[in-house]
């Protein structure tokens, strides 16, 4: 912390301090619902169940399981191996976008 803070700085009561907090947060029993007591991370879970739920239902799992496939089948000059990136690429972008946007 010196290394930080400066060779006047002295680290003892920060580490203290540290080390006191260290200490409570051993005795106290944690649930799984501490996980989700604050409305931040109630909104994270919900934005991930619901993102999780709504492509089960959609059905896009299928589809993204036979891109390489349904590109062969297509005939496009393209390689199936370089679409199947592609649309994966596309698809991670789009979901963290949307999650982005849930979110704020």
């Amino acid at each position: 912390m010196s290394v930080l803070r400066g060779d006047s700085y002295d680290p003892s009561e920060e580490l203290a301090e540290a080390q006191r907090e260290a200490e409570q947060a051993a005795l106290r029993k944690s649930t799984v619902f501490d996980l989700v007591r604050t409305p931040a991370a109630r909104k994270a879970l919900l934005a991930s169940l619901g993102g999780m739920f709504f492509q089960q239902l959609s059905g896009i799992n299928a589809v993204i399981f036979y891109t390489v496939t349904i590109f062969q089948a297509s005939g496009s000059s393209m390689s199936p191996d370089v679409a199947s990136i592609i649309v994966a690429i596309v698809q991670v972008r789009y979901i963290a976008y949307i999650k982005a946007y849930i979110l704020s």
